[in-house]
Parts: C-alpha cells; structure tokens; sequence
C-alpha cells in the first residue's frame, strides 16, 4: 500500500518562542497507549520545532488517529514499512528542515531537549554532523527512573572527532539511541541514511557512518527519557540485536579496527553464539553463525561448532 499523508495544520508559535530549523520525525506502530504523551512533551518544549512528522507503520489499534488529532499538528504518513530504520526515513523524506530530531514514539524529551542540542551544535564546530543527548531510563514494570551509564568520554567533553569516536566505539556503553539524536539533514543524505537491512541498532550504525564524515557534540546530561520494558518496543529483542549490532561493528572495520575494537567485537561474537544456540530460530541461528564463528578463538570456535552440531543446527 503507497504511503498516504495527512498535512499538519499547527497552531501558530506561542508569543516569545522561538522556532528551531529541526524536524521532529516519530516513527509509530501499535503504540497509541504512549503517544499522545510523547508529543506532549515536543509541544512543551522551549524552542519550537519548524516540523513534526509521525510515520505510522501498519498500526491497528489508532495510533495514527492520535497523530493526526494532537493540538501540535503533525504531518501524519501512513503507509507500510517493515522496519524502524525504514519508517524513520520515511519522515526524513516527508520534511525538509536543515537538522533532523528522531524520538521514538513511547520515548519521553524534557521540555529543554531541543534547545539544549541546537545550543551545543551553535558551539561545536561548523563541520558538526550531529548531536546526541544522555538518557535516563524508566522501568515500564515498576515505573521507577533509573539512570544510566555514560559514554566514556573524557570529562566535559562537548564535541568528538574521529579520533575520541576510535577510542569510544570499542567501550560500553555506546548510547547513540535514536531519541537522543538530532542529526544534520545534508550530513544525513550525504552518508545514505539509516541502513534499511538492520532490524536493530540502526541508530549506531547510522553514528559510525555520521562520525566518519565530521565530528559530532555531545550533551553530558540526561535531557529525555526513554522507555524500558516495554511488550514489542522495537529494542526488545535482544538476541537479535546482538546480532545486529555485530553486523553494524565489522561493516566498519575499516575506520574503527584496534586491537581493543578486535577484543570488543570477539565479546559481541561470542554472545551472539552463545544466544543463538538458546534460540530455536533457524535462520537467526545461521546469522549468528556466519557473522560470528570467525571471530572467536580456535578452542571456542570448535567448542561453539560441536555444540551447534549436537542441537542440530548442522556441520557448520
């Protein structure tokens, strides 16, 4: 089914608020319980967005009547899609404002978000390709809020180059999640966008590409939130994503490989070996297998090999 948009139709700026060259894209499917709290906090924010797009992907339950009816005035495009990376280009393709903010559609901005991103892009410098803002959690479960591991930059870092991103991206955690980035549109045509093939991690996989073409500034401070827990969020499947996650590392090898890369990535092989042979997915079995069984040390590799044969995953 073609993709079929509703225009917005936003209340005029609010006397003393300033509008931000930003598009604000949220991809949706199914989650119409969250949504209408989400855009809560994009229409409280103190800076305005020029744009607020939501692409709802297949929903059944009326998350795009939701959209379509919020007081912020959103474009709605409503089409199919599959995949997240999918959906959020779709958004991408719907605006037209020069920075792009993504923010998942159960995910939480406090009212400072934007503006605190566009001020600490104002003094990155002028090749900065994006920015990405700390997080906090909330354990849908209980509803507690917990914080959560900063990246491990050095202190008081506010914007990082190529050279900071070799010795970042080998460490844990890397929370380049998507609802914390406001990426520059130029830098993202550039680069080809989000990667279709990825189920999960696309929003990594996007930084690694991003990083290589210029630096990137950093808010060291939790400005949103994001929901953990959450039945079919699209972060849940975590033996997938370990997958994914792999398969984003080693695409990059060429701008990121050291030997704490090489160990980095030999630890992501033999988890994803390790889940795979708990899984009765076949064909997540033999991804696993492909994208890992190379990197694990000879004694591991025959171990995981003869393990694999005795569930009857094959010869391998």
């Amino acid at each position: 089914m073609p993709a079929t948009t509703t225009p917005s139709a936003a209340d005029p700026p609010s006397p003393g608020v300033a509008t931000v060259d930003v598009a604000v894209v949220i991809p949706a499917h199914n989650t119409a319980e969250y949504l209408a709290q989400t855009l809560d906090t994009v229409a409280a924010q103190t800076v305005r967005p020029a744009e607020v797009v939501v692409v709802d992907d297949r929903s059944t339950d009326g998350t795009g009547d939701i959209a379509a009816g919020h007081a912020i005035g959103a474009k709605v495009v409503r089409g199919t899609f599959g995949t997240a990376a999918k959906t959020r280009h779709a958004g991408v393709e719907a605006s037209s404002a020069a920075w792009i903010a993504f923010l998942d559609s159960d995910d939480l901005w406090d009212n400072d978000y934007l503006e605190s991103a566009m001020r600490c892009i104002e003094a990155a410098p002028d090749d900065v390709v994006a920015c990405v803002s700390h997080r906090r959690d909330l354990v849908v479960e209980s509803g507690d809020i917990e914080p959560t591991p900063r990246m491990k930059l050095d202190e008081g870092t506010a914007v990082v180059d190529m050279a900071a991103m070799r010795r970042l991206v080998p460490t844990r955690p890397l929370n380049f999640s998507t609802s914390g980035q406001v990426v520059r549109r130029a830098s993202y045509v550039e680069v080809g966008g989000f990667d279709g093939e990825h189920v999960q991690v696309e929003d990594v996989e996007l930084m690694l590409r991003l990083a290589k073409r210029g630096p990137w500034a950093y808010v060291d401070e939790p400005k949103w939130t994001y929901r953990r827990g959450r039945p079919g969020n699209l972060s849940g499947a975590r033996a997938r994503g370990v997958c994914d996650s792999l398969k984003a590392h080693l695409k990059h090898r060429d701008a990121y490989d050291s030997p704490a890369w090489r160990a980095a990535q030999r630890y992501r092989a033999e988890r994803a070996l390790g889940m795979a042979l708990r899984t009765d997915d076949a064909a997540h079995r033999a991804m696993a297998f492909e994208l890992a069984l190379p990197l694990v040390s000879w004694p591991k590799r025959q171990a995981f090999r003869l393990r694999r044969m005795l569930k009857g995953g094959g010869h391998g």
